[in-house]
């Protein structure tokens, strides 16, 4: 299945074109291999390219699965809330790829500040377009 920009999908179909992973984690994986990031803006105000790590074990894992694979490309798309009475609610932005890993104190507060998540972050996660 090809994702088209701007285009809005449920999970499900996400998690069925990818060939599986996890169908309710930010960045699902398969085989050691991430296949997606899937971003809420509540707790990511500037996804799609900087994506705030929690502390939880998994999601520091995942975070940094990425970061040992820069040149994995992955999809990514953004959770729209806005958007009722359907489950296709997360809208494709394009291929993406790790750009850095940041777990600078001044970087993290910068983005806690922004969310309202202070004390929870592990990391900042940035990631940049791919050019097709």
């Amino acid at each position: 299945m090809e994702f088209l920009i701007g285009e809005l999908y449920s999970r499900t179909t996400i998690h069925e074109a990818l060939g599986g992973g996890e169908p309710r984690t930010y960045l699902p994986q398969h085989d050691g291999r991430i296949l997606a990031g899937c971003f809420g803006r509540k707790r990511n105000p500037g996804a799609p390219e900087e994506i705030q790590v929690g502390k939880g074990p998994q999601n520091v894992k995942k975070a940094e699965l990425l970061a040992q694979l820069p040149e994995q490309r992955i999809p990514v798309f953004v959770k729209r809330p806005e958007v009722k009475d359907t489950d296709r609610v997360w809208q494709y932005f394009g291929v993406y790829r790790f750009k850095e890993l940041l777990d600078d104190p001044r970087v993290l507060r910068e983005a806690e500040d922004e969310s309202g998540r202070h004390g929870e972050l592990t990391y900042v996660l940035r990631l940049e377009p791919v050019s097709e």
